[in-house]
């Protein structure tokens, strides 16, 4: 039986991907900063940007319902480079997609949620 703790990155991946979806998902934002401050392999950076690119797509599709609401409370004492304090911003397509990694930006369209 093993007693080795879940990485960071394997709580944020199931908060993501099995929370997000039953509309449970507490302390996904801590989860998130814990990651971004550790290193990861090739492996585990393309898991990472799995969960992320889940949890962008979630968050701005309006036809995603049940998230909790509390994800779209943004947290200004936090930076804009920190994008998932800022869920809010992305989902009303008002969060500078230039400070996005290249692989949300290359699925944010934040004109298209403006425009509706």
């Amino acid at each position: 039986m093993s007693t080795e703790r879940p990485s960071a990155l394997t709580c944020y991946k199931a908060s993501v991907i099995q929370g997000l979806p039953e509309g449970v998902a507490p302390g996904l934002r801590e989860q998130r900063q814990r990651v971004s401050q550790q290193l990861w392999n090739g492996q585990q950076q393309l898991a990472l940007q799995y969960a992320d690119e889940f949890l962008l797509e979630a968050v701005t599709d309006d036809e995603t319902t049940g998230l909790p609401t509390e994800l779209f409370q943004d947290n200004s004492t936090h930076p804009l480079i920190h994008w998932w304090w800022h869920l809010g911003k992305l989902r009303a397509g008002t969060y500078p997609a230039h400070l996005l990694p290249a692989h949300l930006r290359a699925i944010y369209q934040p004109e298209q949620r403006l425009a509706a």
